[in-house]
């Protein structure tokens, strides 16, 4: 076991400064790049102390949690003293890192790895540090997992044992994958052995997702502990992250409980399996209104056939070339997540015209013309509720004239529910409190609230088909 040669000249180069403070100011810094190398994405906060007792020499945090874990530096592990040291650290939960490799043989190893253990203290050195980091470059999983090591880590992490968590880690999430019952239980005890318990739950949910994803049953995964049946808002952004999966099946077994606003909190929304998520869950997201608006502009170089979706913490947004479809959970969000146009109104002609290339039912509608206000709808004890193709407003048409316009309009959706669209605001809503699939929204209100072009309409019946077919049931025969 050997120190990477990058680290070693960097501690060389330390060692040679000219007074002490510059000396610890350097090495401080070797051990900062090699916890940056490690994991990317956490915050070094330098203290004033080094080598202290019972200060710390760094803390570490993560922005995308409040997760605060402390870095004691020691200069071996080999020091005769060590494991008394350890002792008095290990209420702290810290990270214990050793300037020298352990070579394996730290003295009273076994009884000192127990304690850290028990402590929930991690100790570790360069070359573990860097086994993690060479192993996290070739592997999805391990890159998006790696965190936790630092975050809740325990016991010692030196080459060797680096070398086996990382092997756990990538080897487990491909058992789970493949429904391989005993080794996903090995995972599962390799979590629980490694992690704190609160990342050991973290990782074993991260592992039940790719295992329910991959057609698992819920009671079949290899857990003792109580786990949800809907994943987590991290489980979810860790198979956004780590999965290359175009199955619309597997996106949606993991995508029980989804809303506009677990949506709007998961990491990974760049992703184009963020769009899959959404496509195989349109009945199951719900929202309470939906307001039309210009094109957003798109970013990054992803082509989507389909439109693109993009998601804030409080709406998720539908864009195609023509026009943009914004769902909220609570309609006050409307003011905020998009500038209103002035008021306006269809031409009553082109609404018709929408409904029927749409396939949209009217029930009823709110028109101006001269200004005068005209309703027209269908009678509650009708039985053909669609009103689009009937002959007395083919004659409403003809003598209100061109200047006729709708300012509001019912739509009969296929649950025989009402959503009005009003012109007005560009926005679709029920009555208060009703809430809507994004299926019927896109079905029923994109179409009539913006004027689609040919490219955008096709991509909209798409989406909606293969929706479709992914909920149709598989016939017995």
């Amino acid at each position: 076991m050997t120190l990477p040669a990058s680290y070693s000249d960097a501690l060389d180069v330390a060692y040679s400064g000219k007074t002490p403070d510059s000396v610890i100011g350097a090495v401080k810094q070797v051990i900062i790049n090699q916890l940056r190398e490690m994991d990317s994405r956490v915050e070094i906060e330098s203290t004033d102390f080094f080598n202290h007792s019972f200060a710390p020499d760094f803390v570490l945090h993560w922005k995308t949690s409040s997760i605060k874990r402390e870095v004691y530096v020691r200069q071996s592990s080999n020091d005769p003293y060590f494991s008394e040291d350890i002792a008095l650290l290990v209420e702290k939960s810290p990270v214990v890192f050793s300037l020298e490799p352990t070579h394996g043989r730290m003295r009273v190893r076994k009884e000192t790895e127990i304690d850290a253990r028990r402590g929930d203290t991690l100790l570790t050195d360069a070359p573990g540090l860097h086994e993690i980091t060479e192993r996290r470059a070739g592997s999805k999983v391990l890159d998006v997992a790696s965190p936790s090591i630092l975050q809740g880590g325990r016991g010692v992490l030196d080459e060797a044992t680096a070398d086996s968590v990382a092997s756990g880690i990538s080897r487990g999430f491909l058992s789970a994958a493949a429904l391989s019952l005993e080794e996903t239980r090995e995972t599962v005890a390799l979590f629980r052995y490694f992690f704190k318990s609160s990342h050991a739950a973290r990782l074993t949910q991260f592992l039940r997702a790719v295992w329910i994803g991959a057609g698992g049953a819920y009671e079949d995964f290899p857990s003792d502990s109580h786990l949800d049946r809907e994943l987590s808002p991290e489980a979810l952004s860790f198979l956004l992250q780590i999965q290359d999966r175009a199955d619309l099946h597997f996106w949606r077994r993991v995508g029980y409980g989804l809303s506009i606003g677990k949506l709007g909190s998961l990491e990974g929304k760049e992703t184009v399996n963020f769009e899959r998520l959404i496509l195989a869950n349109f009945d199951r997201i719900q929202a309470r209104a939906a307001q039309a608006s210009d094109p957003v502009e798109k970013t990054g170089d992803r082509v989507d056939r389909f439109g693109s979706w993009s998601s804030q913490a409080d709406c998720l947004v539908w864009s195609g070339s023509s026009g943009a479809l914004t769902f909220v959970e609570a309609k006050r969000a409307l003011t905020d997540a998009v500038d209103g146009d002035e008021p306006n109104a269809v031409p009553l002609v082109e609404l018709l015209e929408r409904a029927r290339r749409h396939q949209i039912s009217l029930e009823n509608l709110e028109l101006e013309s001269n200004g005068r206000l005209v309703s027209y709808g269908a009678s509650p004890k009708g039985r053909n509720r669609d009103i689009s193709l009937d002959d007395e407003l083919l004659r409403l048409i003809e003598s209100l004239g061109p200047a006729a316009v709708v300012r509001r309009a019912a739509v009969t959706l296929a649950n025989s529910r009402a959503l009005t669209c009003d012109f007005e605001t560009s926005v679709a809503a029920g009555r208060a409190g009703a809430k809507y699939s994004l299926l019927d929204l896109l079905r029923s209100a994109a179409p009539l609230l913006i004027d689609l072009s040919d490219t955008d309409s096709q991509a909209l019946a798409r989406l909606i088909a293969d929706h479709l077919e992914l909920v149709q049931p598989i016939p017995l025969f």
